[in-house]
């Protein structure tokens, strides 16, 4: 049973990323970010809850910092960027491949894209 809630979360997951992704793709300077920032917390968000419980590992790291950006963006706290947007994607990006081996029990640190460390510089 959990087995199939977990294939559902992943492909549920990674349709939701490829939406945001191509969402990211053709924002331009100047649009209204709420809807975009919104979407895209929604998902870290999710990913960062419900993949521990499903004993997807390494993902919730990963997330946390995104998630916490996106929080701020949302409390106007950050201003949305094009340098926070290629980092989204990115991240997407690495969410995706992980989310597809979705077997991996731990992530490497070193193989970890410097995206994650830029998330985690804005917040901190």
């Amino acid at each position: 049973m959990i087995q199939v809630i977990k294939e559902k979360f992943i492909a549920d997951t990674l349709q939701s990323l490829c939406e945001i992704e191509k969402c990211l793709s053709n924002y331009s300077e100047g649009c209204k970010t709420e809807d975009l920032v919104e979407d895209v917390f929604m998902v870290l968000h999710q990913i960062k809850g419900t993949a521990p419980m499903l004993g997807i590992k390494g993902l919730s790291e990963i997330v946390y910092p995104a998630e916490r950006v996106y929080i701020a963006l949302r409390q106007r706290e950050l201003s949305f960027s094009h340098e926070i947007k290629l980092n989204t994607i990115q991240l997407i990006t690495a969410i995706k491949a992980i989310l597809a081996v979705n077997q991996e029990d731990n992530l490497d640190s070193k193989s970890t894209p410097c995206s994650f460390n830029f998330f985690e510089s804005l917040v901190n």
